[in-house]
């Protein structure tokens, strides 16, 4: 799962108006998130959350005043993604 939400490369508003391009860019994450277990009402919920997570990042990296933490952060911000999306698969 880890790679396919590294490779996340839209979000929402893409998505609505991309037709069917974005919707193809996030598939392998959906496809990640559907194999872990998710329930299926959940999986586009999570996917979005992700882009997100990686868009902002992408968006603090180009910031001239960012921190030497960036990259640190989104490590952590990832990670806390996952432990919640692990979380929600039912055992």
């Amino acid at each position: 799962m880890r790679r396919a939400l590294r490779a996340a490369g839209s979000g929402p508003s893409a998505r609505r108006g991309s037709g069917g391009e974005a919707l193809r860019a996030t598939e392998s994450l959906t496809g990640a998130l559907a194999e872990s277990g998710l329930r299926p009402a959940s999986i586009e919920a999570a996917a979005f959350l992700v882009v997100d997570v990686v868009h902002g990042s992408a968006l603090s990296a180009a910031a001239v005043e960012r921190s030497d933490d960036a990259w640190a952060w989104f490590e952590q911000g990832l990670e806390i993604v996952i432990a919640g999306i692990r979380a929600s698969v039912d055992p």
